[in-house]
């Protein structure tokens, strides 16, 4: 006779697919679609997904049910229409491989989300099922201590070894899948309905391993601090950071608290490069109390412009019409705002901020920026059609006047069920981080909160730079830029043959489930920033086919404290060299992030340089942003920020990769003059 794995829901007819049995094989194959039938497998929107990658398994076809009898509301939820077919959305989670068979991984109500990491346990159960002794296991999320730990829950035939169940479990889960905690239990206790009853399983006491709690005062103060942005309290001071999640933005918000709290500057090059709170606490312990006010400079009327800034000049004089270093957004209010209010509190964080009152001035014979403290702000306030909001939105972004005219444009238009706030800046002046700097200061104002007035601003920034850039500390810098590149030069694209009429920029977006990444990150202590740079490269060398290529990146700029509440244009953009060995893509990808850390402790050379001094013409350029706060929120009320479209990319081929809620989302923008 022949023997068959059968799988399907009741609700199709019992059976969809089916495995002939030849020998002893994975009972996680449930084979190929019966006849009449048809399996996807889907996302949660009812996108079809590749071979290989993980989704619901929804079943169409003759055995498709009419419904539960007098249930609508799960009617809708599971019997949907797609492409004119009726399709039951069976809830459990699978795959096709490479041979065209489906794979079962588990019900997708029990997968669990800890530490920001999905979890599926029906995985963890059955691995902890497959160690000899054990006649069944249940693997569940508990709070104890308030910290959520994943625990193991199993019963044995017979006494088993626990240190070797562990063992066992390593190697075939990743670590963040291995349960913190394991209970021995004689039975399980079930529902009526012969389930396992998880609400009341047995919260265990946890031994963790290898966790060596703060010694000193010190290391305690650090361990709360890092605690507290980490969100988790399960690591000792030996746990490298990065293994818990810590990203270089991250890094910088460390680094500004440990500063605000303990009165220490540890600055984020010192963070990345030092990793576990031990050695953090033995550096701070030596450091005198940081003096951040004492570094300003006196105040002058004029300034040198900083050299990125004067690239961004340059970029201007050649096409003043242009818009792409226009930084434009709308906020959107409820309408329980008042006008005045909100007007109170722009002006309020713009009087805070003396960049904001920049314009460029020809001193000299030099390009100058001019410091205007006190100089008015201004705000337009309108009352308008809600109907008209899309096409003001529209017309609002013009080109500026970086010597005649503000840098910035502020506009409040109140309609009958919104206010929105339009504000337009020069990039000359701000960036990404200003954005976040500046949201965080109007939800303050708008509560009545005091603004702090930056202690160093992007003027005194232009002066330090001037003074780098005279001293052999440059020499230095610029050796470690010129050994790094050598002779690579920059990859780019090939240029389309056939271009569109329009030639403005062109971009394409899509979302990025979390999937294996963060875990990934997590384990192997890699920021998912440098993450995203390694598979970059790996996708450029399957076009360039060479054994090194270059492209650019971005960092805020901001890994000194001083510059922790700035408003200025502090982005660094800096030159990524990636060379392909003979390694694992591990070895590759902690090869990328040690370049990475170091090129941040060189960044202070500005990108402009390099290029007069290299040669190097910047092509393709990649930035990541994780970890800014562009959330605000009026009146308890959250607020819509949007940004207002541009028309022309800064970069020929740029790619931004922006945290978002379960993923990660992707932003390739291209010049169409040349693609």
């Amino acid at each position: 006779y022949k023997l068959f794995n059968v799988y399907g829901p009741t609700e199709c007819t019992l059976f969809s697919t089916f495995y002939d049995i030849q020998a002893d094989y994975d009972s996680a194959i449930i084979g190929h679609s019966l006849a009449n039938v048809q399996n996807y497998i889907m996302d949660k929107d009812l996108n079809l997904l590749p071979i290989g990658v993980q989704g619901e398994l929804v079943i169409g076809g003759e055995g498709v049910g009419r419904g539960y009898l007098g249930r609508d509301d799960l009617n809708k939820e599971k019997f949907v229409e797609w492409r004119g077919q009726k399709l039951y959305r069976s809830g459990d989670q699978a795959y096709y491989n490479q041979d065209g068979e489906i794979e079962y991984v588990g019900r997708m109500d029990n997968q669990v989300k800890l530490r920001g990491l999905r979890i599926e346990l029906g995985e963890i159960e059955s691995k902890m099922a497959g160690f000899e002794g054990i006649a069944a296991s249940v693997a569940d999320v508990k709070e104890y201590g308030g910290v959520q730990h994943l625990c193991g829950y199993y019963i044995a035939k017979y006494p088993i070894n626990l240190d070797a169940f562990k063992d066992y479990l390593r190697t075939t889960l990743t670590d963040f899948m291995i349960p913190d905690a394991f209970i021995e239990m004689d039975k399980f206790p079930m529902t009526n309905n012969g389930k396992v009853n998880r609400k009341i399983l047995p919260i265990p006491r946890l031994q963790m391993d290898e966790v060596v709690p703060p010694a000193t005062p010190m290391e305690e103060q650090l361990f709360e601090i890092v605690s507290d942005l980490l969100k988790i309290k399960d690591f000792g001071v030996t746990t490298e950071l990065f293994y818990l999640g810590l990203t270089s933005i991250l890094a910088i918000k460390l680094s500004i608290l440990i500063e605000k709290k303990l009165q220490v500057s540890l600055q984020t090059k010192e963070i990345l490069k030092l990793k576990t709170i031990r050695l953090l606490a033995e550096l701070a312990s030596s450091k005198e109390t940081a003096t951040t006010n004492e570094l300003a400079y006196p105040k002058r009327d004029y300034y040198p412009l900083t050299e990125t800034q004067m690239g961004i000049y340059y970029e201007w004089e050649k096409k003043r019409s242009a818009l792409q270093y226009n930084l434009a957004f709308s906020l959107k209010f409820s309408n329980s705002i008042s006008v005045d209010q909100l007007k109170n509190a722009v002006m309020l964080v713009a009087e805070s901020h003396p960049m904001l009152g920049a314009i460029l001035q020809i001193a000299d014979n030099q390009i100058v920026q001019r410091r205007r403290d006190g100089h008015p702000i201004e705000i337009t306030i309108f009352k308008t059609p809600e109907s008209q909001i899309k096409a003001i939105c529209t017309d609002f972004v013009k080109p500026f006047d970086l010597f005649s005219e503000n840098l910035y444009r502020f506009q409040i238009h109140q309609t009958d069920k919104q206010v929105y706030l339009l504000l337009d800046i020069h990039h000359i002046i701000f960036d990404g981080s200003s954005l976040a700097i500046f949201l965080e200061n109007l939800s303050d104002a708008l509560v009545g909160k005091d603004i702090e007035v930056e202690s160093f601003t992007g003027f005194d920034i232009a002066l330090e730079e001037q003074a780098m850039l005279a001293s052999e500390k440059s020499v230095a810098i610029a050796s470690y830029f010129e050994q790094l590149l050598g002779s690579t030069s920059m990859f780019a694209f090939p240029h389309s043959s056939k271009l569109e009429a329009d030639n403005s920029s062109k971009d394409f977006n899509s979302f990025i489930p979390v999937g294996a990444i963060a875990g990934f990150c997590q384990k192997q202590g890699v920021t998912e920033s440098n993450f995203f740079l390694s598979v970059l490269c790996q996708v450029l060398q399957r076009y360039a086919r060479e054994s090194k290529l270059a492209i650019t990146t971005v960092s805020s700029g901001r890994a000194d404290n001083k510059l922790m509440h700035s408003l200025g244009m502090f982005v660094k953009t800096v030159p990524v060299v990636a060379e392909f060995k003979k390694e694992t893509v591990l070895e590759f990808v902690k090869r990328m992030q040690e370049q990475s850390f170091a090129t941040m402790e060189h960044e202070d050379y500005p990108f402009t340089r390099m290029v007069e001094k290299f040669g190097i013409v910047p092509q393709i350029s990649y930035a990541y942003q994780g970890g800014f706060d562009f959330n605000i929120n009026a009146g308890g009320f959250p607020v819509e920020l949007e940004t207002l479209a541009l028309d022309t990319s800064i970069f020929p081929f740029g790619i931004q990769i922006r945290t978002a809620t379960d993923g990660y989302l992707l932003n390739v923008e291209y010049d169409r003059t040349k693609y």
